[in-house]
């Protein structure tokens, strides 16, 4: 029985070290044991092998991750300032973005936890659906170590894929210092393939069209000066290139006016110090993180659209301004910009020793700074001197517009929050936990555009509109549990998670307010977490009711497409 006993899991899941089947709770934990046995080469494989966990991706890094069945209702909307419903984290590195997930390779992993339903006393906004959080191997300053995998697949009716993984880690000064780099490189060869096409005459159809290629890994640098103290760098670098978006017919070939691609780099890097008073653990920790995407994606459904306000406007442009004739379209694209820039604060301090009493407590601090940039036009495009000559001439001289579509939103959003959480046993049996997390938020959004088709269209003349608004909110957590035995607890929980609002970048446009409100959701769960049989059987049961308020969704659009 002994040998056949599974595996203990310590994780970190409430900000302190515990078996997770001591925890009152539902988490799907995953040991690096684990993680070789799955062989789980991606955060999709990974996330997608997990009970009640699904991604829901367009290509690599793009998507959301959806927790009993949970998710963004606007995950395409990537302007003013929504955000994710999932928390992801690496370490104490945040790495949640709206409509987007960080391609985390979990090779060299420790372990990774997923924490189903709201996490929003300990882990704070984003957390609306629950959380997933990889932990990496530390850097080990007593011995050398290296290694490598590398995986190589076909796809049925598609390309050739391959993973290659390294690890090397490094003893500076012994019991000092130490430097641990993992690396890998990912290439999945597409399955799909691409038909391009003004929706009467096909030009080309490229096979296995939707690729990805990522590369990227991290870099730990661990230093212990003293038995109380230890400090932790942290360098992860990801560049992914992809092809087409996963849209296809049951045929697998999508219909796209023109050839797609894509562009995420992220760079991140944070800073930990651990100290160990005689009483608590102290966990301070900063971050900055600096993320750039890029998307040239199809709009094909306005080919025709654009092809028929061509065709009304070229007797004007060639009779009448004495222009060249405007182009016969074969396509029509939007290419997309983001950058989101982040710096993250984050202090507590953790109760030590087996008393009844256990406390945390901490306070957080996030800016979060995004500039999105939309430009949409044609193939081929109208030039820029023939768009100022039309709507001068049609506006009587009062606009000269010389943009087919531009439009760009910035945005600043800076949250505070402190939080905490105090359990107590009353006796072996029974402990009551309380927590909570007050939130404030402020935001700050402003837009401008300018398009000279929208303007001969729908009489939008270029503009801005700046708005702002901030949110305060209280969480409360509450769980009670009782232990038949050492091996069986039954726990009654109920907490609140929450995703932030946001700024409407088109009010006037759409007729919608300038803000919106957060999205809520309050979780009632009872559950039983048993290990049985010598320690060779777990079953865990729960049951839960969840009260979703205030979801966020597109009702409305405005420029280009950008959601309200």
């Amino acid at each position: 029985a002994q040998e056949s006993a599974l595996e203990e899991v310590i994780v970190t899941a409430t900000r302190r070290a515990l078996e997770v089947q001591d925890i009152p709770q539902t988490i799907s934990a995953f040991s690096e044991e684990d993680l070789k046995d799955l062989g789980s080469q991606s955060f999709a494989t990974l996330t997608n092998s997990v009970a009640g966990v699904e991604l829901r991706q367009s290509q690599a890094g793009q998507g959301s991750v959806a927790i009993r069945g949970i998710l963004p209702l606007d995950e395409s909307n990537l302007t003013g300032g929504t955000n994710s419903s999932t928390g992801v984290y690496l370490g104490e590195l945040p790495l949640s973005a709206a409509g987007r997930f960080p391609v985390l390779s979990p090779f060299d992993m420790q372990r990774v936890e997923v924490l189903k339903g709201p996490q929003g006393t300990l882990f704070g906004e984003g957390s609306l659906a629950g959380t997933v959080r990889f932990i990496p191997n530390a850097a080990d300053s007593t011995a050398f170590d290296a290694g490598a995998d590398m995986i190589y697949s076909v796809t049925e009716d598609g390309g050739d894929n391959y993973v290659i993984n390294g690890m090397i880690n490094i003893p500076l000064a012994r019991d000092v210092a130490a430097l641990r780099i993992a690396a890998y490189d990912r290439e999945m060869g597409g399955y799909t393939d691409a038909r391009i096409s003004d929706g009467v005459t096909v030009f080309e159809t490229i096979d296995d069209a939707n690729t990805e290629q990522s590369t990227g890994g991290r870099a730990v640098l661990t230093l212990t000066p003293g038995d109380e103290l230890t400090i932790t760098a942290m360098a992860v670098l990801d560049s992914t290139d992809n092809g087409f978006r996963n849209r296809a017919a049951k045929d697998l070939t999508g219909s796209f006016s023109v050839k797609e691609h894509g562009k995420d780099d992220l760079n991140a890097y944070i800073l930990e110090v651990d100290y160990d008073f005689s009483f608590a653990q102290l966990v301070a920790s900063y971050s900055y993180t600096d993320r750039t995407i890029n998307g040239y994606l199809d709009q094909s459904g306005f080919v025709p659209i654009v092809q028929g306000a061509y065709a009304q406007l070229n007797p004007l442009a060639v009779f009448v301004l004495n222009l060249p004739p405007l182009p016969q379209v074969t396509g029509v694209y939007g290419d997309q910009d983001m950058q989101n820039r982040s710096d993250v604060a984050d202090i507590r301090l953790v109760s030590s020793g087996d008393g009844a009493l256990q406390w945390t407590a901490g306070a957080f601090y996030r800016q979060t700074d995004t500039l999105y940039r939309l430009n949409g036009n044609s193939v081929p495009p109208v030039p820029p001197e023939s768009w100022a000559a039309i709507t001068g001439f049609l506006t009587g001289g009062q606009l000269s517009v010389s943009d087919a579509l531009v439009s760009t939103s910035k945005s600043t959003v800076d949250q505070w929050a402190i939080y905490g959480e105090a359990s107590y046993d009353f006796s072996d049996q029974w402990q009551l936990l309380v927590g909570g997390r007050l939130f404030e938020e402020t935001r700050d959004s402003l837009a401008e555009w300018s398009s000279a088709f929208a303007l001969l269209t729908g009489g939008v003349p270029p503009g801005s509109a700046k708005s702002d608004g901030d949110t305060t909110l209280f969480l409360p957590k509450v769980s009670a549990t009782y232990r038949f035995s050492p091996d069986v607890l039954t726990y009654a929980l109920y907490n609140e998670g929450f995703r932030s609002g946001g700024q409407n970048d088109f009010p006037a446009l759409t007729g919608g307010p300038p803000d919106y409100e957060p999205e809520t959701l309050d979780n009632m769960e009872i559950g039983i977490k048993s290990t049985l049989l010598d320690n060779t059987v777990i079953v865990n049961v729960s049951i839960y009711y969840m009260d979703w308020h205030d979801l966020q969704q597109v009702v409305a659009q405005g420029i280009g497409g950008m959601g309200e």
